[in-house]
Protein backbone atom coordinates (compact mmCIF):
# COMPACT_ATOMS: atom_id res chain seq x y z
CA UNK A 1 0.00 0.00 0.00
CA UNK A 2 1.79 3.49 -0.90
CA UNK A 3 2.06 6.48 1.45
CA UNK A 4 -0.42 8.52 -0.89
CA UNK A 5 -3.08 5.78 -0.23
CA UNK A 6 -2.47 5.08 3.84
CA UNK A 7 -2.59 9.12 4.20
CA UNK A 8 -6.28 9.02 2.34
CA UNK A 9 -7.75 6.34 4.29
CA UNK A 10 -6.17 8.20 7.93
CA UNK A 11 -7.66 11.29 6.55
CA UNK A 12 -10.85 9.73 5.80
CA UNK A 13 -11.32 7.86 9.21
CA UNK A 14 -10.46 11.65 11.01
CA UNK A 15 -13.06 13.39 9.11
CA UNK A 16 -15.94 10.62 9.98
CA UNK A 17 -14.69 10.39 13.40
CA UNK A 18 -15.02 14.11 13.61
CA UNK A 19 -18.66 14.51 12.47
CA UNK A 20 -19.45 11.32 14.84
CA UNK A 21 -17.99 13.04 17.23
CA UNK A 22 -19.96 16.50 16.66
CA UNK A 23 -22.90 15.20 16.09
CA UNK A 24 -22.49 13.13 19.20
CA UNK A 25 -22.01 16.53 21.17
CA UNK A 26 -23.67 18.96 19.57
CA UNK A 27 -26.65 17.32 17.32
CA UNK A 28 -27.51 18.43 13.79
CA UNK A 29 -27.92 22.04 13.33
CA UNK A 30 -30.66 23.70 15.82
CA UNK A 31 -32.10 26.74 13.39
CA UNK A 32 -32.85 26.56 9.08
CA UNK A 33 -33.19 30.08 6.88
CA UNK A 34 -36.30 29.70 4.95
CA UNK A 35 -37.83 32.40 2.96
CA UNK A 36 -41.72 33.75 3.56
CA UNK A 37 -43.16 35.86 1.25
CA UNK A 38 -44.74 39.07 1.30
CA UNK A 39 -46.87 41.33 -1.36
CA UNK A 40 -45.22 44.36 -2.71
CA UNK A 41 -47.89 46.24 -4.07
CA UNK A 42 -45.02 48.76 -6.06
CA UNK A 43 -43.69 46.16 -7.69
CA UNK A 44 -47.50 43.77 -7.43
CA UNK A 45 -45.08 40.24 -7.20
CA UNK A 46 -44.35 38.63 -3.80
CA UNK A 47 -41.09 39.75 -2.10
CA UNK A 48 -39.35 36.70 -0.30
CA UNK A 49 -38.02 37.59 3.27
CA UNK A 50 -35.30 35.38 5.28
CA UNK A 51 -36.62 34.07 8.77
CA UNK A 52 -34.56 31.57 11.07
CA UNK A 53 -36.55 28.76 12.21
CA UNK A 54 -36.10 26.10 14.87
CA UNK A 55 -35.80 22.32 13.26
CA UNK A 56 -37.86 19.97 14.48
CA UNK A 57 -40.75 17.80 13.19
CA UNK A 58 -42.54 18.58 10.31
CA UNK A 59 -45.94 19.45 12.23
CA UNK A 60 -44.17 21.70 14.58
CA UNK A 61 -41.86 23.40 11.80
CA UNK A 62 -45.10 24.24 10.06
CA UNK A 63 -46.79 25.62 12.76
CA UNK A 64 -43.85 27.63 13.22
CA UNK A 65 -43.79 29.10 9.95
CA UNK A 66 -47.38 29.60 9.40
CA UNK A 67 -47.14 31.85 13.03
CA UNK A 68 -44.21 33.84 11.53
CA UNK A 69 -45.96 34.66 8.66
CA UNK A 70 -49.19 35.40 10.29
CA UNK A 71 -46.93 37.85 11.90
CA UNK A 72 -46.45 39.83 8.96
CA UNK A 73 -43.76 41.32 7.01
CA UNK A 74 -41.27 43.74 9.08
CA UNK A 75 -40.56 45.82 5.38
CA UNK A 76 -42.92 48.61 5.47
CA UNK A 77 -43.97 49.11 1.95
CA UNK A 78 -45.15 45.30 2.15
CA UNK A 79 -48.98 44.51 1.93
CA UNK A 80 -50.23 43.88 5.67
CA UNK A 81 -52.08 40.58 6.36
CA UNK A 82 -55.58 41.03 6.51
CA UNK A 83 -57.01 40.83 10.20
CA UNK A 84 -59.95 38.72 9.21
CA UNK A 85 -57.36 35.63 8.31
CA UNK A 86 -57.61 34.17 12.16
CA UNK A 87 -56.81 30.41 11.90
CA UNK A 88 -58.78 28.06 13.99
CA UNK A 89 -56.81 25.01 13.15
CA UNK A 90 -53.95 23.73 11.22
CA UNK A 91 -52.71 20.20 10.43
CA UNK A 92 -49.64 18.50 8.47
CA UNK A 93 -50.73 15.69 7.05
CA UNK A 94 -47.50 12.96 6.58
CA UNK A 95 -48.16 12.77 2.61
CA UNK A 96 -47.33 16.53 1.18
CA UNK A 97 -50.51 18.48 1.94
CA UNK A 98 -50.69 21.37 5.09
CA UNK A 99 -54.38 22.03 6.16
CA UNK A 100 -55.37 24.91 7.20
CA UNK A 101 -59.30 25.81 8.68
CA UNK A 102 -59.76 29.54 9.08
CA UNK A 103 -63.00 31.37 10.86
CA UNK A 104 -65.71 32.10 9.15
CA UNK A 105 -64.10 36.09 8.99
CA UNK A 106 -62.45 35.16 6.32
CA UNK A 107 -65.18 35.34 4.03
CA UNK A 108 -64.95 39.03 4.76
CA UNK A 109 -61.58 39.51 3.03
CA UNK A 110 -62.01 41.33 -0.08
CA UNK A 111 -61.34 39.05 -3.04
CA UNK A 112 -58.13 41.12 -4.49
CA UNK A 113 -56.78 41.30 -1.02
CA UNK A 114 -57.51 37.12 -0.53
CA UNK A 115 -56.08 36.20 -3.72
CA UNK A 116 -53.26 38.05 -2.56
CA UNK A 117 -52.89 36.75 0.58
CA UNK A 118 -53.15 33.16 -0.44
CA UNK A 119 -50.69 33.54 -2.47
CA UNK A 120 -48.19 34.39 -0.04
CA UNK A 121 -49.52 32.02 2.11
CA UNK A 122 -49.14 29.19 -0.19
CA UNK A 123 -45.76 30.44 -1.73
CA UNK A 124 -44.49 30.33 2.15
CA UNK A 125 -45.60 27.01 3.52
CA UNK A 126 -44.18 24.81 0.61
CA UNK A 127 -40.79 26.84 1.32
CA UNK A 128 -40.56 23.71 3.14
CA UNK A 129 -39.58 20.83 1.26
CA UNK A 130 -41.70 18.14 2.49
CA UNK A 131 -45.06 20.26 2.18
CA UNK A 132 -46.05 20.49 -2.13
CA UNK A 133 -49.97 21.71 -1.54
CA UNK A 134 -52.04 24.16 1.09
CA UNK A 135 -55.79 23.13 1.84
CA UNK A 136 -57.51 26.27 2.65
CA UNK A 137 -60.91 25.37 4.38
CA UNK A 138 -63.72 27.96 6.09
CA UNK A 139 -64.61 25.68 9.47
CA UNK A 140 -65.29 22.55 7.68
CA UNK A 141 -65.65 23.84 4.32
CA UNK A 142 -63.44 23.98 1.55
CA UNK A 143 -62.29 27.33 0.25
CA UNK A 144 -64.46 27.38 -2.89
CA UNK A 145 -67.04 25.33 -4.50
CA UNK A 146 -66.89 25.15 -8.39
CA UNK A 147 -69.75 23.15 -10.36
CA UNK A 148 -70.51 21.13 -7.09
CA UNK A 149 -67.22 20.01 -6.69
CA UNK A 150 -64.82 21.72 -4.11
CA UNK A 151 -61.58 23.57 -4.52
CA UNK A 152 -59.10 24.24 -1.79
CA UNK A 153 -55.81 22.82 -2.29
CA UNK A 154 -53.61 24.75 -3.98
CA UNK A 155 -49.85 24.67 -5.23
CA UNK A 156 -47.29 27.07 -6.46
CA UNK A 157 -48.61 26.29 -10.03
CA UNK A 158 -52.27 27.39 -9.14
CA UNK A 159 -51.95 30.59 -7.93
CA UNK A 160 -51.85 34.20 -9.84
CA UNK A 161 -49.94 35.69 -8.14
CA UNK A 162 -46.14 35.00 -7.94
CA UNK A 163 -42.58 35.89 -6.13
CA UNK A 164 -40.24 38.66 -7.90
CA UNK A 165 -37.53 35.52 -7.86
CA UNK A 166 -39.28 34.11 -10.89
CA UNK A 167 -36.97 34.33 -13.74
CA UNK A 168 -37.41 36.32 -16.80
CA UNK A 169 -38.10 33.39 -19.22
CA UNK A 170 -41.42 33.15 -17.46
CA UNK A 171 -42.71 36.32 -19.34
CA UNK A 172 -42.76 35.20 -22.96
CA UNK A 173 -44.09 37.35 -26.09
CA UNK A 174 -46.95 36.09 -27.48
CA UNK A 175 -49.63 36.82 -29.87
CA UNK A 176 -53.48 36.27 -29.37
CA UNK A 177 -56.66 36.78 -30.78
CA UNK A 178 -58.76 39.11 -28.82
CA UNK A 179 -62.83 39.47 -29.80
CA UNK A 180 -64.46 42.52 -29.22
CA UNK A 181 -67.80 44.25 -30.39
CA UNK A 182 -67.90 45.92 -33.35
CA UNK A 183 -69.24 49.24 -33.35
CA UNK A 184 -72.83 48.92 -34.48
CA UNK A 185 -73.12 46.05 -31.50
CA UNK A 186 -73.93 43.24 -33.83
CA UNK A 187 -71.03 40.59 -34.06
CA UNK A 188 -67.58 40.25 -32.53
CA UNK A 189 -64.21 41.48 -34.65
CA UNK A 190 -61.23 39.28 -33.97
CA UNK A 191 -57.90 41.38 -33.74
CA UNK A 192 -54.39 39.99 -33.34
CA UNK A 193 -52.13 41.22 -30.54
CA UNK A 194 -48.76 40.81 -29.44
CA UNK A 195 -49.20 40.57 -25.46
CA UNK A 196 -46.25 40.58 -22.64
CA UNK A 197 -47.87 37.03 -20.85
CA UNK A 198 -46.62 35.29 -17.98
CA UNK A 199 -46.64 31.74 -18.77
CA UNK A 200 -48.84 30.50 -15.73
CA UNK A 201 -51.15 33.56 -15.99
CA UNK A 202 -52.52 33.75 -19.55
CA UNK A 203 -56.10 33.66 -17.87
CA UNK A 204 -55.02 36.65 -16.45
CA UNK A 205 -53.49 38.50 -19.14
CA UNK A 206 -55.88 37.70 -21.75
CA UNK A 207 -59.30 38.93 -19.51
CA UNK A 208 -57.55 42.25 -18.19
CA UNK A 209 -56.89 43.18 -21.86
CA UNK A 210 -60.39 42.35 -22.85
CA UNK A 211 -61.82 44.41 -19.62
CA UNK A 212 -59.42 47.38 -20.66
CA UNK A 213 -60.74 47.95 -24.61
CA UNK A 214 -60.07 47.75 -27.98
CA UNK A 215 -57.00 49.55 -29.27
CA UNK A 216 -57.48 53.17 -29.36
CA UNK A 217 -56.55 53.12 -32.85
CA UNK A 218 -59.50 50.87 -33.46
CA UNK A 219 -62.17 53.46 -33.17
CA UNK A 220 -64.48 50.84 -34.96
CA UNK A 221 -64.47 48.50 -32.03
CA UNK A 222 -66.54 48.76 -28.83
CA UNK A 223 -65.32 48.17 -25.45
CA UNK A 224 -67.40 45.22 -24.39
CA UNK A 225 -67.62 46.53 -19.77
CA UNK A 226 -67.57 49.47 -18.00
CA UNK A 227 -64.16 50.59 -16.19
CA UNK A 228 -65.25 49.65 -12.71
CA UNK A 229 -65.72 46.18 -13.47
CA UNK A 230 -62.76 44.56 -11.31
CA UNK A 231 -60.86 41.05 -12.22
CA UNK A 232 -60.33 39.24 -8.89
CA UNK A 233 -58.68 35.82 -10.03
CA UNK A 234 -58.72 33.43 -13.36
CA UNK A 235 -57.85 30.00 -12.56
CA UNK A 236 -57.73 26.72 -14.72
CA UNK A 237 -59.12 23.51 -13.30
CA UNK A 238 -58.74 21.02 -16.20
CA UNK A 239 -60.59 22.10 -19.36
CA UNK A 240 -62.53 24.92 -17.46
CA UNK A 241 -61.19 28.34 -17.29
CA UNK A 242 -62.97 30.08 -13.99
CA UNK A 243 -63.29 33.75 -14.06
CA UNK A 244 -63.91 35.66 -11.12
CA UNK A 245 -64.76 39.41 -11.60
CA UNK A 246 -66.59 42.23 -9.48
CA UNK A 247 -70.24 42.94 -9.34
CA UNK A 248 -70.25 45.42 -11.53
CA UNK A 249 -69.71 42.95 -14.08
CA UNK A 250 -73.61 42.32 -14.14
CA UNK A 251 -74.59 45.77 -13.86
CA UNK A 252 -72.28 46.63 -16.36
CA UNK A 253 -74.70 43.74 -18.79
CA UNK A 254 -76.68 45.60 -21.37
CA UNK A 255 -80.30 44.75 -20.36
CA UNK A 256 -80.38 43.59 -24.55
CA UNK A 257 -79.75 39.78 -25.07
CA UNK A 258 -78.30 39.61 -27.95
CA UNK A 259 -75.70 42.67 -26.80
CA UNK A 260 -74.99 40.74 -23.37
CA UNK A 261 -74.24 37.75 -25.83
CA UNK A 262 -71.49 39.91 -27.64
CA UNK A 263 -70.16 41.28 -24.25
CA UNK A 264 -69.74 38.02 -22.65
CA UNK A 265 -68.35 36.22 -25.58
CA UNK A 266 -65.74 39.08 -25.80
CA UNK A 267 -64.43 36.80 -22.75
CA UNK A 268 -65.00 33.25 -23.94
CA UNK A 269 -64.23 33.32 -27.26
CA UNK A 270 -60.74 35.09 -26.38
CA UNK A 271 -60.11 31.93 -23.88
CA UNK A 272 -60.87 29.09 -24.93
CA UNK A 273 -60.34 26.38 -28.23
CA UNK A 274 -59.89 26.77 -30.96
CA UNK A 275 -58.55 30.32 -29.69
CA UNK A 276 -56.14 29.98 -27.39
CA UNK A 277 -54.49 26.92 -27.99
CA UNK A 278 -51.79 28.05 -25.05
CA UNK A 279 -54.25 27.70 -22.53
CA UNK A 280 -56.22 24.26 -23.68
CA UNK A 281 -59.28 25.60 -22.32
CA UNK A 282 -62.89 24.41 -23.24
CA UNK A 283 -65.27 26.31 -21.43
CA UNK A 284 -65.57 29.63 -19.27
CA UNK A 285 -67.43 29.68 -16.22
CA UNK A 286 -67.78 33.19 -14.78
CA UNK A 287 -67.91 34.08 -10.74
CA UNK A 288 -68.97 37.12 -8.89
CA UNK A 289 -66.78 37.95 -5.98
CA UNK A 290 -65.76 34.37 -5.37
CA UNK A 291 -69.11 33.14 -5.85
CA UNK A 292 -70.94 31.43 -8.49
CA UNK A 293 -74.08 33.26 -10.39
CA UNK A 294 -77.06 31.79 -9.49
CA UNK A 295 -79.61 34.83 -10.08
CA UNK A 296 -78.98 36.50 -12.95
CA UNK A 297 -82.32 36.96 -15.23
CA UNK A 298 -80.30 38.32 -18.35
CA UNK A 299 -80.45 36.40 -21.62
CA UNK A 300 -77.68 33.82 -20.91
CA UNK A 301 -77.32 31.14 -18.41
CA UNK A 302 -74.18 32.21 -16.58
CA UNK A 303 -74.62 29.15 -14.12
CA UNK A 304 -73.37 27.45 -17.14
CA UNK A 305 -70.08 26.36 -18.29
CA UNK A 306 -70.21 28.69 -21.44
CA UNK A 307 -67.88 27.82 -24.95
CA UNK A 308 -66.62 28.93 -28.06
CA UNK A 309 -69.19 30.46 -30.42
CA UNK A 310 -68.12 31.30 -33.85
CA UNK A 311 -71.55 32.13 -35.20
CA UNK A 312 -71.16 35.54 -32.99
CA UNK A 313 -67.97 36.03 -35.33
CA UNK A 314 -67.94 38.49 -37.95
CA UNK A 315 -67.37 36.74 -41.51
Amino acid sequence: MSKRTTFLIILGAVIISGATIFFANYGPPEYSYINLYFYNPLEKKLRPERRKIPNGAAEEMSRVVLEEFLKGSKKPDSRTIPKEAIVNKSEYSGDGTFEISFTADYKLIHPTDEMIFRSALVWTLTELDFIAQIVINIGSEPLFTISDSPVNAFTRDNIVIKPNVLTSNAIVAQEVTLYYPDYNLKKLVPINKTLQININDRARSVTLEILSGPPAERPELSKPFADDVKFHDATKQGSVCYVNLSREFLTSLSGDPEIEKLQIYSIVNSLTLPNLKALQAKKVQFFIENKRISDYKGGLDLSAELVFDESLIEE
